[in-house]
């Protein structure tokens, strides 16, 4: 009777694994992509939108004129938008010569960039982060909405590209004072700070991705996972500066300068989890008594 039950109870087990690995197709192997990104949304220290010009617009995004869902579930209407920009400029030159200050998004694209990547390959660079930090005469920059919408071309095996749903970045930001003592540590006071929030996009604190899942029917779920160079938790002061809670994310950038923040991207076919607090506490208290028995091994 017991070698009955364990046989039928293998039987069981592989049914189950079976049934687990037909629930889905073999794994998308390699992808095309087309990234499309441009500002919303933006106002000025004044609450207006008098102070802020924008140029270098998204063609898609420019041209949308109904609704795009969104990761965050429901949509984003986009038939009173108009032009999105990937270029926002602001400030009148505080120098003889000088420029205004500006915020772009692979503004050389107009916000656009296309590539290939492979499901838990190496990251591809996609477009770059730029702010043209130089000093001016206020009105300034004091948040913008980013919208990001990502065009998947399954290419390994060959099947229909679809839209994954849109993320919004939405954006902080504190033209700082350049006086004495500095927010932010900067070889030339002061460093500006950028705060970003993305609903629906987890951050890695590991290593510093924003990530994405998403489904393909059929083929499972895989992760997107976006690298912006410099941006992590921001200090605790920083956060306070742009009027934001504590552990907010990040960077800032150095006066007198053109920072450019490189953008990486890449696909895993593992979903992105966060770990809850309580999770964490209990690794937190296996390690510690790990520790500790080896401690007194």
């Amino acid at each position: 009777m017991e070698r009955k039950f364990q046989l039928l109870g293998g039987m069981v087990l592989a049914g189950l694994s079976l049934a687990s690995a037909s629930a889905f197709a073999a794994p998308i192997s390699s992808w095309g992509f087309t990234t499309d990104s441009g500002f919303i949304a933006y106002r000025d220290t004044n609450n207006s939108t008098a102070g802020i010009t924008g140029s270098a617009a998204n063609a898609r995004l420019s041209g949308e004129n109904g609704l795009i869902s969104l990761q965050t579930g429901g949509s984003y209407d986009f038939s009173t938008i108009g032009d999105v920009y990937s270029k926002l400029s602001w400030g009148t030159p505080a120098v003889p010569g000088g420029g205004q200050s500006s915020l772009s998004v692979g503004a050389a694209t107009n916000g656009s960039v296309s590539g290939v990547l492979t499901t838990n390959g190496s990251s591809v660079p996609t477009m770059s982060v730029v702010h043209n930090n130089f000093p001016i005469y206020a009105p300034s920059l004091r948040s913008a909405t980013l919208f990001n919408i990502l065009k998947l071309d399954p290419l390994v095996p060959d099947l229909p590209p679809f839209d994954a749903p849109a993320l919004m970045f939405a954006i902080h930001y504190l033209e700082t004072d350049n006086v004495l003592p500095c927010t932010v540590a900067s070889p030339t006071p002061c460093n500006d700070i950028f705060v970003i929030d993305v609903a629906g996009a987890g951050f890695n604190p590991l290593d510093k991705t924003f990530n994405q899942t998403f489904e393909y029917p059929e083929y499972g779920f895989y992760n997107a996972k976006l690298l912006v160079a410099g941006v992590d938790v921001l200090s605790d002061a920083a956060c306070r500066a742009v009027g934001v809670a504590n552990g907010c994310i990040g960077f800032t950038t150095v006066e007198s300068e053109a920072n450019t923040f490189n953008v990486s991207f890449s696909i895993t076919d593992k979903p992105f989890e966060t770990p809850e607090p309580a999770s964490l506490g209990l690794i937190g208290a296996a390690l510690a008594l790990l520790a500790y028995r080896r401690h007194t091994a």
